[in-house]
C-alpha cells in the first residue's frame, strides 16, 4: 500500500476512535438524563432506515463501478453521463423513502411496548425520516469523490462532521435533556455535509457540472449493476437491521435500548473493517478498470487474504 492508502486508513481509524469513545459516554448519559426507552426508540428508528437501505439497491457501488474507468481516462462525457443517471436515481431513493417512512408511521404503535404513543413520537420519527433522506442527496458527490481517488477528503469531512454532531449531541443531553434537540441535530449534520459536497463539487468539477446540466441519456450499465446488486443489499440489510427491530416489537423499547448498547463493542470492530474498506476500494477500483484480468485476479487473492485476516481478528477480539 502506497502512503496515501496508509494514511487514510490511519486516519479513518483515529476518526472512528473518537466518534465511538464520544457515543460510549453519550449513551451512558443519554439513559441516565433521557431515559433507555428513549435510546431504544432512537436506536428502533436507525434500523428502520438501515432497512430502508433496500431502496439503495447498491447504487453507489454501481456507479462507482461505472466512473473509474472513464475517471482514468479523463472521459468527462461519459462521467457526465453516469452523473446524470445517479442524480436522477437519488432524487427518486430520496422521494420513496419519505414516501415509505411516512406510511411506516401507521405501524410505529406496535413497536412501543413500554412508552405511549403521541404526536411528539411521531415528530422524532418524521424529523428522522427526513434527516436520513436528504442525506442521500450528497451521495451522487461523495461517489464521484471516491471513484476519484479523493476518498481522503471524503472520509475526513464526514468523519469531523459526525464526532461534532456527537459533541453537540451529548451537549444537549446534559445541558438541555431533550430528545427533540438531540434528534435535530442530525439534520444539521446532513445540511452541512450536502452543503460542503455540493460546493467542492461545482468548484472542482466545473466542467462535468456544466455538461450534466444538459440532458443525458440515461446510463444503462448502472440499472444493470444495480439489478445485480439488489439481493445483495437486502441480504445485508436483513442480516445486520433485524434484531433490534424484533426486540422492539416483541419485548420492549428498553431491552432494545440496553441491546443497542451492548452492541457497540461489536459495532465499533465491524467499523474498523469499513474503515479500511473506504480506503482500498476505490483504488482496487480504479486498478480494475485499467489493468489486465491476470493482473486483477492477483490482487483480488491479496486483497482476500487480507480481509480474512482482519476479520479473524475482529472475530477473535469480541
Amino acid at each position: 500500500m502506497n502512503k496515501k492508502s496508509l494514511l487514510g486508513i490511519s486516519m479513518n481509524i483515529f476518526l472512528l476512535v473518537i466518534s465511538s469513545l464520544i457515543v460510549f459516554v453519550q449513551n451512558k448519559y443519554f439513559i441516565q438524563y433521557i431515559g433507555i426507552a428513549e435510546l431504544g426508540l432512537v436506536s428502533l428508528f436507525y434500523q428502520i432506515l438501515a432497512y430502508m437501505l433496500i431502496l439503495e439497491a447498491g447504487l453507489a457501488t454501481a456507479a462507482a463501478s461505472s466512473l473509474y474507468k472513464p475517471l482514468a481516462e479523463k472521459n468527462n462525457k461519459r462521467v457526465a453521463e453516469v452523473m446524470y443517471t445517479v442524480r436522477k436515481f437519488y432524487k427518486r431513493i430520496v422521494l420513496l423513502m419519505l414516501l415509505c417512512g411516512i406510511a411506516f408511521s401507521v405501524f410505529l404503535p406496535f413497536f412501543l411496548h413500554d412508552i405511549e404513543m403521541n404526536i411528539w413520537i411521531l415528530i422524532y420519527w418524521l424529523i428522522y425520516l427526513v434527516g436520513g433522506s436528504l442525506s442521500y442527496l450528497k451521495m451522487q458527490y461523495v461517489v464521484l469523490m471516491n471513484a476519484d481517488q479523493k476518498f481522503n477528503t471524503v472520509n475526513l469531512v464526514t468523519g469531523i462532521n459526525l464526532i461534532l454532531t456527537r459533541i453537540l449531541q451529548l451537549v444537549i443531553i446534559v445541558i438541555f435533556h431533550s430528545l427533540l434537540f438531540f434528534i435535530l441535530a442530525t439534520l444539521i449534520q446532513v445540511a452541512f455535509d450536502y452543503i460542503f459536497f455540493k460546493y467542492y463539487f461545482t468548484k472542482y468539477y466545473k466542467n462535468i457540472n456544466e455538461l450534466i446540466k444538459v440532458s443525458q441519456p440515461t446510463d444503462k450499465s448502472v440499472k444493470n449493476l444495480v439489478k445485480n446488486l439488489f439481493w445483495h443489499r437486502t441480504a445485508a440489510a436483513v442480516i445486520n437491521s433485524t434484531s433490534l427491530i424484533l426486540i422492539s416489537l416483541f419485548v420492549s423499547l428498553a431491552q432494545a435500548g440496553l441491546y443497542a448498547s451492548y452492541m457497540l463493542v461489536i459495532t465499533f470492530f465491524n467499523q474498523v473493517t469499513v474503515a479500511i474498506a473506504k480506503v482500498l476500494t476505490p483504488i482496487i477500483g480504479k486498478f480494475a478498470a485499467t489493468h489486465e484480468k491476470d493482473i486483477i485476479y492477483i490482487r483480488y487473492k491479496t486483497m482476500q487474504i487480507l480481509f480474512l485476516y482482519i476479520s479473524s481478528t475482529t472475530l477473535l477480539t469480541t
